[in-house]
């Protein structure tokens, strides 16, 4: 029918509001019998698809107007751009029906009336619909028209993205109360975990000890090849050495030097021959002054050495005597000549020669004093030279003994002392020299054995059944009786330790398992032998429960910590 044509006109006219197109849409025809008033804007009501009739109303249409399909151009709009919102506005469009007076040329309100015309119509518009909106004039052009209508560029609404949360950074505060969480969440699993699989208990028992002493007598026998415990018999066996100290003994006595000999030692050199060469005693040695001194005893040099391509002189030492009486031959250090050689031709003259480093002294005739080695020089040289050497064969002896043996200093025997003197008694000398030689032997046992008997001996003073530290023993040793000769000896000491109660530790452990520590101290009040006891924990928040595993738990005996 004519209307549905014409509604179908309208509702296409509609659908091209925004769009290029609409500007460029022929008025509509007027429809048969249209009121003069057709010319006026008149109302569209969409939802009963029918004209209003009414004559001078107007076709109001508020609509939504976002980009109109079409690119407005920007450097034409450029403060639009600046004010644009990506906020949509809506827009007041007046839609005016054009009169009959609007009509283009060739078009007549009976041409609008015409039942064709809006079918030619819609066909036009959908060929045009199909046109390309790319000509940049035209485009200029439709955006000026437009220009009416829109006082701003539209922007299109981007569309919302989902937040990416992978991305999201916490605050620093955040992450210092997330990381405290975590950590105090690990420490308390840790924590569960521990209390559930690892918790341990250490126990130490202080039990009642009493000090006791005994007097004890212990044989050492080198045929005893272990202890025996009820005869108080242990292993020992035998050390011997032998060693010598030399000392140089300083004269302390004097005698008058009236008439008496000058004396001193000198050293006789060979460079002759490789051949040793004997001297007998009043040979005679000149000094540079023509002074005399004799041998006082009969040596012999030894011959030249070839040491390392290089030959050296065969020496010794020698005392000798002025060959007279007086100060005179209180000479200082000089060199000498032997003048028995002269007619053994000059080369071994020369070559045979001796030395002093040390002043003659003893020469006098005036009543004066000298030092003379005296019969109290001597002794005490012995008496000196004995105590060093025993020092030294104790030394000796202990350094011979092996780990944990023990020598006792009267268990030590040195014999065969025999000394060696340089100089004769009342001899005129600074000084002498004394060598002191000797052998020695002892017996040594070892300690461990000896404080094991002991041990017995004192664990068994108390009645019941008791232990003892034989470590923390003490030991006074009284005079021992060593017999050399079969190497056995007699010890004699007075011990004093602690005697300690015997405790079950195996069961007592299996009593007090998987018990808090009441029940403990009620288990422990059936031991009298124990004071008191120490418990702690693995980890310190176990609890106070002992655990229920042997493996976790462990009982160390505390002797001699209270004694009664």
């Amino acid at each position: 029918t004519d209307d549905e044509i014409y509604e179908a006109g309208i509702k296409n006219r509609l659908e091209l509001m925004g769009s290029s197109e609409y500007f460029e849409e022929d008025p509509l025809p007027k429809r048969k019998a249209v009121p003069d008033n057709f010319g006026r804007r008149m109302p569209i009501n969409l939802d009963d698809q029918e004209m209003s009739g009414e004559p001078e109303e107007k076709i109001l249409n508020k609509e939504l107007v976002s980009g109109a399909g079409i690119n407005i151009d920007v450097s034409a709009d450029k403060k639009a751009k600046r004010n644009s919102s990506l906020d949509i506005r809506l827009k007041n469009i007046d839609i005016q029906q054009k009169g009959t007076s609007d009509f283009s040329d060739g078009e007549t309100e009976e041409n609008f009336n015409d039942n064709n015309y809006f079918e030619n119509r819609i066909s036009k518009n959908s060929r045009r619909g199909k046109r390309k909106e790319s000509s940049a004039v035209k485009e200029n052009f439709e955006s000026e028209k437009l220009g009416n209508f829109y006082h701003e560029r539209r922007v299109p609404v981007a569309k919302a993205k989902e937040p990416d949360y992978s991305k999201v950074k916490l605050s620093g505060g955040i992450w210092r109360y997330v990381s405290i969480f975590g950590f105090a969440a690990t420490l308390l699993i840790l924590s569960f975990a521990a209390y559930l699989f690892l918790p341990r208990a250490d126990i130490k028992i202080f039990p009642k000890t009493k000090t006791h002493s005994v007097d004890a007598q212990i044989k050492g026998d080198p045929e005893q090849a272990s202890i025996d415990l009820e005869r108080a018999v242990i292993p020992a066996r035998m050390i011997s050495l032998e060693d010598q100290v030399t000392n140089t003994i300083d004269v302390t006595g004097s005698k008058s030097a009236s008439n008496q000999k000058a004396r001193g030692t000198i050293t006789i050199y060979n460079e002759y021959s490789s051949s040793p060469q004997p001297l007998i005693a009043t040979t005679r040695f000149q000094s540079p002054d023509g002074k005399i001194f004799r041998l006082t005893k009969t040596v012999t040099v030894p011959g030249t050495n070839n040491v390392s391509g290089e030959i050296k002189p065969g020496a010794i030492e020698a005392e000798v005597v002025a060959d007279g009486a007086g100060e005179e031959y209180n000479i200082e250090p000089a060199t000498f000549t032997i003048p028995g050689f002269k007619d053994s031709g000059s080369e071994k003259y020369s070559k045979f020669y001796a030395k002093s480093f040390r002043a003659m002294i003893g020469g006098g005739n005036d009543g004066k004093t000298s030092k003379a080695i005296s019969e109290s020089d001597i002794s005490a040289g012995k008496i000196k030279a004995l105590a060093d050497l025993n020092q030294l064969l104790k030394d000796r002896l202990k350094e011979a003994a092996k780990d944990g043996e023990m020598i006792l200093d009267d268990a030590i025997s040195i014999t065969g002392a025999t000394y060696a003197i340089s100089n004769s008694e009342g001899e005129m000398v600074e000084n002498f020299t004394i060598v002191a030689k000797a052998s020695a032997s002892a017996v040594v046992f070892s300690e461990a054995d000896l404080r094991r008997v002991i041990g017995k001996d004192i664990a068994g003073a108390e009645i019941g059944s008791n232990q003892i530290n034989e470590n923390d023993l003490s030991l006074q040793f009284g005079k021992s009786d060593v017999d050399f000769a079969k190497n056995t000896i007699t010890i004699r000491v007075n011990a004093s330790g602690k005697i300690i109660p015997k405790i079950d530790i195996d069961n007592l452990k299996r009593g007090i398992l998987g018990k808090n520590e009441e029940d403990f101290a009620s288990f422990l009040s059936a031991y009298p032998a124990i004071v008191k006891a120490e418990i702690s924990y693995w980890p310190f928040f176990a609890g106070s429960k002992i655990p229920s595993y042997e493996s976790r738990v462990s009982i160390e005996l505390d002797p001699a910590l209270t004694s009664h």
